[in-house]
């Protein structure tokens, strides 16, 4: 069985498709405004933690879609995660090096076990503001793509209207 999707001026023209494609559209622009959302982050909401490091484990992906794991494992606390985004080279390479033992005071995201803020020994690595301006920026991006998708599903929305009137009329005789 093949199936190939093939969106051009004939398939658009079909409200099913139509009607499909408005859906997805809404959904994935929903989803990527729910999960962006750095500016709401404030200082006061995270969860100060303090933990002796054990392992910093850091895996890379070359998929289409770039993605950097970075885990911190402690002797006494859960492992936390930082953000892709805001894991430079520098940071990675410093926490891959970091010797086991060392006291990391951190601010961590309460639902989310994400570090916000990272200071080793005395020493401040990561700080919740310059993590937020990292995120803030990326979101940007984020933001103007699902208000694209929006316009996109509200267009695909409002050429089904005449369709639906149509059925409607067909209904109600």
């Amino acid at each position: 069985m093949k199936i190939s999707l093939e969106i051009n001026r004939n398939t658009l023209q079909s409200p099913k498709i139509r009607l499909i494609l408005c859906l997805l559209a809404f959904v994935v622009a929903a989803t990527c405004l729910y999960g962006n959302r750095a500016d709401e982050m404030a200082r006061e909401s995270m969860t100060p933690v303090t933990a002796v490091f054990s392992e910093c484990r850091y895996r890379s992906s070359d998929s289409a879609i770039n993605s950097n794991d970075i885990y911190l494992d402690f002797d006494d606390h859960d492992r936390l995660y930082l953000y892709q985004k805001c894991a430079t080279d520098e940071l990675t390479q410093r926490l891959i090096e970091l010797e086991p033992g060392a006291k990391a005071e951190m601010l961590v995201e309460p639902y989310g076990r994400y570090i916000t803020e990272l200071e080793i020994d005395g020493e401040m690595w990561m700080s919740f503001e310059t993590m937020q301006r990292t995120m803030v920026g990326q979101d940007t991006v984020f933001k103007w793509v699902s208000i694209v998708l929006f316009i996109v599903g509200g267009v695909l929305a409002l050429s089904l209207l005449p369709e639906l009137i149509r059925l409607l009329r067909r209904w109600q005789e």
